[in-house]
């Protein structure tokens, strides 16, 4: 009797363990996702003032042509860098996406001149008061402040670590962090003088910066040197000389 009984709870676990296998499996369902390929590439440089014709994006789902929506828009009069996004929700309710990033610029007018490389800085800083420009370091105690000049995705292009020498990264407050690095984007052209194309992006809270324009921002090619002077909010001027 003890035999017939621990065969038939053998008998009741297995039919319940394959029970609830068959519900699992009955729950489960496959999605699929496209796939994109950005035509072009990613990073895609415009001359500015000519029109501007998205080059478009292949997608496929299953391998089957798709349509996907395009978010964003390109201003091709204006110089910057622009965002597009293109966008498909499959019938599962689930998004995915591409993305590339437009840079609007005078390509003709980029310089072929390399500066990218690690440099150390010498700020002056006017606030407008009598007494007429600071230099950063004597307004920063003992800070020293070390930055990068990287390549772009084209000609001329560069990314200048942090505009504002480290100032609400590393020092203000203790420092707010890298978020609060001023990266700027920057164009250098070919008579060595620098245009910014991220102006009205860079400052965290949302305050347009300006280079000043001609010599006083641009590249010594014989000594390597590289000065930059940007105006803050309308209020506040700083001169920035990178070394390597």
């Amino acid at each position: 009797m003890r035999k017939i009984y621990a065969i038939f709870s053998a008998a009741l676990l297995i039919f319940a363990a394959s029970c609830e296998k068959e519900d699992h499996a009955v729950n489960q369902r496959v999605t699929y996702y496209p796939v994109f390929e950005v035509v072009g590439g990613a990073t895609y440089a415009h001359q500015v003032g000519t029109p501007w014709v998205d080059p478009g994006i292949n997608a496929t789902l299953r391998g089957e042509p798709i349509t996907v929506e395009t978010i964003g828009e390109v201003d091709a009069s204006t110089s910057g860098i622009y965002q597009l996004m293109y966008s498909y929700t499959n019938e599962d309710g689930f998004e995915n996406h591409a993305t590339r990033t437009v840079v609007v610029y005078d390509i003709a007018n980029a310089a072929a001149a390399d500066i990218s490389g690690k440099y150390s800085s010498t700020t002056l800083i006017d606030t407008g008061r009598a007494s007429g420009p600071r230099n950063w370091n004597e307004f920063l105690g003992s800070f020293n402040y070390a930055l990068n000049i990287e390549k772009g995705p084209a000609k001329g292009l560069f990314y200048i670590s942090d505009l504002m020498v480290g100032f609400y990264w590393k020092f203000y407050n203790g420092g707010y962090g890298q978020n609060y690095a001023y990266r700027a984007f920057v164009l250098l052209n070919t008579d060595n003088t620098f245009s910014l194309l991220n102006g009205d992006d860079i400052d965290p809270w949302g305050d347009p910066i300006y280079l000043t324009a001609g010599a006083t921002s641009a590249y010594n090619p014989v000594s390597g040197d590289v000065v930059v002077s940007w105006d803050y909010g309308g209020s506040t001027k700083y001169c920035t000389t990178y070394k390597r």
